[in-house]
């Protein structure tokens, strides 16, 4: 649908059904939308006009990826993101800006420094979730107290400030997964004993000269945290990570808040840290990659320091819920050096597929790393013909199966085995006149897994 001149206004009353469209939407005119109307969009949004708001609601409720693009900014009053893709909506169109609400029910929102989204004063944010958050920079303007709904690498973990002085305040942050002492410095307080090694945020104060009080979210433990009361807010001043305190904390060690004692005026990265061993905050992992390799996928990882790490285990999921046992490594127990390990999968899930590293400590507690994708597309295949058969079976093996060992094996209906070769060749004609009349299975397995499998039946 496509809007070129004039003023293109859609009203929906209270009462009515929303309008939705689930093609491409370009507007190179006036779009409006009446007060309290709704707009549901299934596609993709490109602005090249001029867009109103007023008091309306636009949903981006597509079920694969969404962009919203454009040479105009897009000024929304209300935006509720319910994209149920694995990707969700990508800003790929300048700056985003919402008066009133941002509501994420499903799916994730892709920003950047040239495509930020940024929140007005007063504008509030509902429905946050491990499935819905910021990944990006995101943007917040005036004087709210405010809580960051951002994450990045299959993790939610908002960052949140007290209210600032005015409304002209604005402040942008992003979540990150990497060490912060590779990225600025591992210079720290002395009333510090370590850093994490897992994450931090960045917190810059764009506008405004407020000192605020910044609270710190965890959720799954990702910093191996074990003792609230010892764990601290810290903060990079340029030079070292300062200890701004720890003025009170919510939940457990899994998941919960922690709101620093001191505010603070730096506005840089903010991570956890802690003043005694009882927060492990146990490895600094520099990478974790999942490469697929032909039918095999190659995982690999990197630590920079282990701090009374004990083991990892990895595991595979194909939805981001629920995950399979792939393999156990010992850790090193402690090291204040680069250590690199290597294992592999040799049975991947076919289409696309996440693995996660679990590292656990001597005491048993855990943290995760990011998710690593991939894509294992099914690159052979293998059939079995005629059916029914008798003088003759013909087995065809197609692209690259045979760079590994192929078996082929036949059973009759008792389940005892009849028939055992290694297929060598891309098309197979086994003599089969001795087969007795009746039921038989085959099963053909390359490197110990099942290609294919199915029942015969040998007739005269």
């Amino acid at each position: 649908m496509e809007n070129r001149s004039g003023t293109l206004l859609f009203h929906t009353l209270f009462f009515c059904l929303p309008f939705i469209t689930q093609a491409q939407v370009t507007n190179s005119g006036n779009l409006q939308i009446h007060p309290n109307g709704t707009v549901a969009i299934l596609g993709d949004y490109t602005n090249n006009g001029t867009f109103i708001a007023t008091a309306g609601t636009v949903i981006f409720d597509g079920s694969a990826a969404q962009t919203l693009a454009g040479s105009s900014s897009t000024n929304f009053y209300n935006l509720v993101i319910n994209n149920i893709s694995a990707t969700g909506l990508v800003l790929n169109g300048g700056a985003v800006s919402i008066a009133n609400s941002l509501t994420l029910t499903d799916g994730f929102v892709y920003t950047s420094a040239g495509n930020l989204m940024n929140l007005a004063d007063n504008a509030s944010v509902s429905g946050a979730s491990s499935s819905s958050y910021v990944i990006g920079p995101l943007q917040k303007t005036g004087n709210d107290a405010f809580t960051f709904p951002v994450g990045k690498a299959g993790f939610y973990m908002p960052i949140s400030i007290t209210a600032p002085n005015t409304i002209t305040d604005v402040f942008t942050t992003e979540y990150f997964r990497v060490d912060p002492k590779i990225v600025y410095g591992s210079a720290i307080d002395l009333t510090l004993y370590k850093v994490t090694d897992n994450e931090y945020w960045t917190l810059v104060q764009n506008t405004g000269t407020s000192s605020e009080n910044v609270t710190l979210e965890w959720t799954g433990n990702t910093s191996g945290i074990g003792n609230l009361s010892e764990l601290r807010v810290t903060s990079w001043n340029g030079i070292q990570w300062d200890n701004l305190g720890n003025a009170s904390t919510t939940g457990t060690t899994s998941d919960g808040t922690m709101l620093a004692s001191i505010p603070t005026s730096n506005y840089t990265a903010f991570a956890f840290g802690t003043t005694t061993a009882n927060n492990p905050l146990p490895i600094g992992l520099i990478s974790f990659n999942a490469v697929l390799n032909g039918r095999q996928v190659d995982l690999d990882w990197s630590t920079a320091t282990e701090t009374n790490n004990d083991f990892f285990t990895i595991e595979k999921t194909r939805d981001g819920f629920n995950y399979e046992f792939v393999a156990k490594v010992d850790g090193a127990g402690n090291s204040t050096q680069k250590i690199t390990y290597i294992e592999t999968d040799f049975h991947p899930f076919d289409g696309i597929s996440y693995y996660r590293l679990q590292q656990t400590d001597f005491d048993g507690k855990f943290t995760y790393s990011n998710l690593a994708a991939v894509n294992f597309e099914k690159l052979f295949e293998a059939t079995i013909y005629p059916n029914p058969f008798n003088q003759s079976l013909t087995v065809t093996i197609t692209n690259d199966i045979l760079l590994w060992e192929t078996e082929l094996k036949l059973f009759n209906s008792f389940g005892m085995e009849v028939y055992d070769q290694i297929l060598t060749e891309s098309v197979t004609t086994l003599e089969t006149s001795h087969f007795a009349q009746g039921v038989y299975y085959y099963r053909i397995c390359s490197n110990n897994s099942e290609i294919a499998s199915g029942k015969l039946i040998c007739a005269e």
